[in-house]
């Protein structure tokens, strides 16, 4: 097993991706690192000898949240496959949504066609013509052939007539399954710990993964109700609003999916409620008050507002929260020095202390750094400060010298 690969499962095996962008994209990275190449999902009918992902996205209600998915897949060189409604609660021929399907397939996205045979006649024949009349228009207006559908809502059940087609490729046609994973989060939830066999000793040739964008905006939020209420209903229209506190809100509370996923989270954390992240700027300011009081209590480095929000280079891609239930246990602020990832602050609560959360933070910390191509984690601790020195040795890191003349000492570790 190569370093770079073993690197990935370290990262991954930590837990599954959390639903933000830059989670996805770390995903991205892991999966590419560990020989992973992706194809759109109407290739998957063709035979395959290397390791390939087939990156499927339905959007379901808001196009607009392809955009920042797309673009960190184009960020990676990956062409992946996007399928849009015409008979959703969205208006693709209306002019904001005609500009996503320009700008996905600008990146070099595939269109796909997201049928909902609900709002087809019940007679196949004449379904297929509804079929054959919505492919034929999704394709005028992103400017391809359509090659590929997939249905909508499969789980509420019913016949999918199209699942065989000679005319387009369905990702879920028995003829191409063989050899092929699927995952999918469905609900913005993990059915199960599949995807973790990518990152395995004998992993899977193909992978099929589904996401949907709607669900990747803020890993702040893990409540999936709190999610639909205060990330996705301020930025819809009335209608689309009363669709998703109703429709979806009841899908996502009853899907399979989502029940498997919040039983296996309660599973594995048991009456320990610790959680950690990787906050972008904007949620820390969302959580700057709990914060900053608990700068407030580390006595060595009492940082003010200003500094907690003081721009430096990567600190809002690689800074960690450590949260308890809803209390910020605590953070470790980092940046990017050179070849370094740089610990600036690491701070556990007080009543978390003795639990092993510093070095399961500095853990973290040091396994992300690998994975992002740093050679070394350092930081500075004041040279009176015996038992943070001591803890920090504990963790591997050794003393390089002292940090200009201000009594502290500066320490790193190698993780290259």
């Amino acid at each position: 097993m190569s370093e770079k690969k073993d690197i990935c499962i370290q990262l991954i095996m930590l837990s599954l991706p959390g639903f933000s962008i830059d989670g996805y994209a770390d995903l991205l990275t892991a999966l590419k690192q560990c020989g992973y190449e992706s194809l759109a999902v109407s290739e998957v009918c063709q035979p395959c000898n290397r390791r390939c992902v087939y990156l499927r996205h339905d959007v379901d209600f808001l196009p607009s949240t392809a955009i920042p998915m797309a673009e960190k897949e184009a960020e990676v060189g990956w062409r992946t496959t996007y399928y849009f409604l015409l008979s959703g609660p969205y208006n693709l021929l209306a002019g904001e949504n005609r500009r996503v399907l320009d700008r996905l397939t600008a990146l070099g996205h595939e269109i796909g066609l997201h049928y909902d045979l609900a709002t087809y006649p019940d007679n196949e024949r004449e379904a297929a013509e509804a079929l054959l009349g919505e492919a034929e228009l999704l394709g005028k207006l992103c400017g391809q052939k359509i090659r590929t559908i997939a249905m909508h809502n499969p789980s509420l059940g019913g016949e999918d007539w199209f699942r065989q087609s000679d005319q387009f490729v369905h990702p879920h046609d028995p003829r191409w399954q063989d050899g092929l994973l699927y995952v999918s989060d469905s609900c913005r939830a993990w059915r199960d710990e599949n995807l973790l066999k990518c990152f395995s000793q004998d992993p899977p040739k193909r992978l099929m993964l589904l996401t949907h964008p709607e669900v990747w905006l803020d890993g702040s939020i893990d409540d999936r109700q709190d999610y639909l209420e205060q990330v996705l209903e301020p930025v819809c229209g009335e209608s689309l609003r009363r669709y998703l506190l109703t429709d979806v809100a009841a899908i996502w509370q009853n899907h399979a999916g989502a029940r498997a996923h919040d039983a296996r989270e309660h599973d594995r954390s048991g009456d320990d409620e610790t959680r950690y992240s990787w906050p972008t700027r904007s949620s820390i300011e969302n959580q700057l008050e709990a914060i900053e009081t608990r700068f407030h209590e580390f006595i060595e480095l009492p940082w003010t507002r200003e500094q907690i929000l003081l721009d430096l280079p990567g600190k809002w891609k690689h800074t960690l929260l450590m949260h308890h239930g809803p209390t910020v246990a605590g953070f470790s602020f980092n940046s990017v020095k050179g070849e370094s990832l740089y610990i600036h602050a690491l701070f556990v609560a007080p009543e978390f202390r003795r639990r092993g959360f510093g070095g399961r933070m500095i853990e973290m910390v040091c396994r992300r750094a690998q994975l992002f191509g740093f050679t070394r984690v350092g930081l500075r601790v004041a040279s009176s400060n015996h038992s943070a020195a001591q803890f920090y040795a504990k963790q591997g890191f050794v003393v390089t010298g002292n940090a200009g003349g201000t009594g502290d000492v500066e320490m790193e570790k190698a993780v290259a």
